[in-house]
């Protein structure tokens, strides 16, 4: 009887001490990598803009993400009656330089440094290109290279807000951006 209960501890004990190590996690599927998402933006005063930026990412490695996004913009100049919308698109890309910036500073807890890169083409109203000589009389496409990094921080298992810097390689007079652009996006 004493060599039962002996070997049903040990049993019981071995089992408490393989539970801490814990199964290993499925390998995700192509779905599991895949994010949907965007930011908007808002601007109130003598000039209102409102910007959509809908986007679908994903986890091509570990620390590189690739994706594509939308852009629709409507502004309004009340000092110059001047309104437009611009739409257009872009392929973008981001790549984390440190996974866990809580190794670098101790008070900043599940963050990573990353860097971005995207490429968006804009369709733009002939009159934004007031310097153009003769006169644009046609919607016309402006690519807006754009480079910068920021941090990315989860809010769920599978979400997270990125905030970016990101600085305008193509900037024109007529450019809806203008350097530094601040970014916030959340993706799920």
């Amino acid at each position: 009887m004493k060599k039962l209960i002996v070997i049903s501890a040990l049993i019981l004990l071995s089992l408490t001490t393989f539970a801490q190590y814990g199964l290993p996690e499925p390998k995700p599927t192509w779905k599991d990598k895949l994010r949907f998402g965007g930011g908007l933006g808002l601007g109130f005063g003598s000039i209102t803009q409102i910007d959509l930026s809908p986007r679908i990412d994903y986890q091509l490695l570990d620390r590189l993400n690739v994706g594509i996004g939308g852009n629709f913009l409507y502004y309004n100049n009340k000092l110059y009656a001047y309104e437009t919308v611009i739409y257009g698109f872009g392929p973008y890309v981001d790549l984390s330089l440190v996974k866990d910036l809580s190794q670098i500073l101790p008070f900043v807890a599940n963050t990573e440094l990353v860097l971005h890169a995207e490429s968006t083409y804009l369709n733009l109203d002939p009159d934004m290109d007031f310097l153009a000589n003769p006169p644009r009389q046609e919607r016309f496409w402006l690519w807006q290279p754009l480079i910068g990094g920021g941090v990315k921080m989860p809010v769920g298992r599978r979400s997270y807000l990125i905030f970016l810097v990101l600085y305008n390689a193509n900037e024109r007079i007529y450019s809806p951006y203008q350097s530094p652009i601040i970014n916030v996006h959340l993706m799920f």
